[in-house]
């Protein structure tokens, strides 16, 4: 079965696109830098050493062409600049041996800087051609011989110029497999060298295969990756993309792509009804593959436009959150806060974050953009509550830059729409396969995988608490204890870092 025929297939990229990719890497500078330095500069350093271990057996003609060979090497490899260290040894050798050279007596004090540097020098790694000394260079040399990722980039590349350009692969295990003896003749990489990991996830975004295998795969890594899936559905000819990408198995894409343009009304209704039915499977897919981070605009505009096939609403807001000419609250932020009013008062989520929900619902209804954003300047600690910002008339909002570009105000727009998953709920009746406590506990994981991260910690702790809002009582008395479970087992500093907020939800759960 070719790449092509493979039921309900499709991929984040083609081979073609993939092959560019890997064809514009170059060198990475700190490889290149220990590169040279592994070559060129620690077998100077031993020619160095090696000259002044002589004594006095070392000529003045021998010291003088080491000095014209550092010249020429520094000129032509400049990507290091230990040796231009002036306390490193081999600098002090470097003057000593000018010194020398130039027929004048050492210094006593430079004299004592050169015996001490090449005492330091075998010292830490043993004389030249000492058991030692070798050992070390000939790892190092080892080293030094490793394929360069971006040499190995472009050999995988022009393996993928073999396959259709505009095509996914069907196997992608063939083109990152080790360095064949033949190319290793062509091109002077050591055979048998192993593909580096970056090379290989990248051209496993080609694989052509349902989207639940593309994600297990680690072919899509991102909401956006995902949404590159569903583009096709939505862009061009409907009939073909649809057929052609009904991806992970929704049934209902298909039929969505047979009865488009119908002008019966129960067709015409159908046609709806299923589109619904899709629209909630790649949101609910999105949903599961990412937990713990907010849908990415493409992802949203994506759902937004299958909404509209469908006849729902798609309340998302998008950054930034003030209109770029008025400088006022834009005109979706209400919309989405008010669907979050209407989904989350009441809940652990609104006690969590001390959210008056029907206040808020309220501000929507009668579109008060500046009441709105006096709300987020107050939970944000910049304004005092109750009053207005200084100088701003209360009939009209006027300029907002603190509301798009003040992190504080942004994240409190976030907090406020639930960063748009509450339309996934109350707009397009998604519900989980796995079930809200399912992704509590992912959300949960992602949040102590990216605790280094304060900003991800505080978004996958949103979704935790949104998902919680969605369990009964005994489902997240259950995820409670389990995080407690995980928690124990987590290293001190980590443990203490999420107690507290653990606590609190504890609290907005118990309802304190």
């Amino acid at each position: 079965m070719t790449e092509n025929t493979i039921p309900h297939a499709t991929q984040v990229r083609t081979a073609g696109e993939v092959a560019r990719l890997l064809a514009r890497r170059r060198a990475q500078p700190a490889l290149a830098a220990e590169h040279e330095a592994l070559t060129v500069w620690r077998p100077f350093e031993d020619e160095l050493l090696v000259y002044w271990l002589r004594g006095t057996d070392g000529t003045r003609a021998e010291g003088s062409a080491l000095l014209d060979r550092y010249e020429a090497l520094a000129a032509a490899h400049p990507l290091t600049g230990r040796h231009r260290d002036p306390r490193s040894n081999a600098a002090i050798l470097r003057r000593a041996l000018v010194e020398r050279v130039s027929g004048r007596e050492l210094p006593p004090g430079l004299a004592r800087l050169a015996r001490r540097a090449t005492a330091s020098m075998v010292s830490a790694r043993g004389a030249p051609g000492s058991a030692e000394h070798t050992r070390l260079r000939e790892d190092q040399a080892r080293r030094a011989d490793r394929a360069a990722h971006h040499e190995l980039a472009a050999l995988v590349s022009r393996r993928l110029a073999l396959f259709d350009p505009d095509a996914g692969l069907c196997d992608v295990d063939s083109p990152v497999a080790p360095v064949t003896a033949e190319e290793a003749r062509e091109t002077g990489l050591p055979a048998g060298t192993v593909m580096p990991e970056s090379v290989r996830t990248l051209v496993t975004t080609a694989l052509r295969a349902p989207a639940a295998e593309l994600v297990r795969r680690g072919a899509a890594t991102s909401a956006e990756d995902l949404a590159a899936l569903a583009g096709p559905l939505l862009g061009g000819d409907p009939t073909r993309g649809l057929r052609r990408h009904a991806a992970d198995g929704p049934a209902e894409l298909a039929h969505v792509a047979d009865a488009e343009g119908a002008e019966d009304p129960e067709d015409a209704a159908e046609v709806r009804e299923s589109a619904r039915a899709a629209l909630r499977r790649l949101a609910v897919f999105g949903l599961e593959s990412f937990p713990g981070a907010d849908p990415t605009p493409l992802f949203l505009a994506k759902l937004a436009a299958l909404a509209g096939r469908a006849g729902l609403r798609a309340s998302f807001v998008l950054e930034p959150y003030a209109d770029t000419y008025t400088g006022s609250v834009a005109a979706s932020v209400l919309p989405a806060a008010r669907v979050s009013a209407e989904l989350l008062r009441g809940t652990p989520y609104a006690r969590y974050y001390g959210i008056d929900f029907v206040a808020l619902r309220e501000l929507a209804r009668t579109d008060d953009r500046a009441g709105f954003e006096r709300l987020c300047a107050e939970r944000a600690g910049l304004l005092r509550p109750g009053r207005r910002h200084p100088g701003r008339r209360p009939e009209r909002p006027g300029p907002s830059p603190a509301l798009a570009k003040d992190p504080a105000m942004v994240e409190q727009v976030r907090i406020l729409t639930a960063g748009n998953l509450a339309p996934l709920i109350r707009e397009f009746g998604v519900v989980p396969r796995a079930g809200w406590d399912a992704l509590a506990r992912a959300s949960f994981t992602e949040a102590r995988r990216r605790g280094t991260n304060p900003k991800r910690t505080a978004r996958a702790w949103r979704h935790l608490l949104f998902h919680l809002s969605q369990c009964e009582a005994d489902r997240r008395a259950d995820v409670l204890d389990w995080i407690d479970a995980e928690t124990a087992r987590l290293p001190a500093g980590s443990a203490a870092r999420l107690a507290p907020l653990i606590a609190d939800t504890r609290s907005a759960i118990d309802g304190r």
